[in-house]
């Protein structure tokens, strides 16, 4: 009659918990990593165990401040980069060109 109080039924019942418990805090401690290799200062770890893939989403939403900052280093080393001022646009587009065949 009450065949969920079945010893059978509730020892399995707690390995499927116990195994997905571990899944989920193996999967929040990658969320967690790729969080803080986004540049994230924040702790991400109980929101994707608690709240599951809305958790994995605000991770995945993160902007990523490291390639930001990378950008950023870029745009400035172009802007402040030096020409060579004895080489004219001409000689320039010259150099550019392929020989003729």
């Amino acid at each position: 009659m009450y065949y969920f109080l079945d010893s059978g039924y509730v020892i399995f019942s707690l390995l499927v918990i116990l195994v997905w418990i571990i899944i989920a805090a193996a999967v929040a401690s990658k969320m967690q990593s790729i969080a803080e290799e986004k540049g994230s200062k924040e702790r991400y770890w109980a929101w994707c165990f608690w709240l599951g893939p809305v958790g994995y989403l605000m991770v995945l939403a993160l902007p990523d401040y490291v390639a930001r900052e990378k950008l950023e280093n870029i745009r400035e080393e172009v802007k402040t980069a030096s020409w060579n001022s004895s080489t004219s646009k001409s000689d320039k587009y010259q150099e550019d060109m392929l020989p003729d065949l």
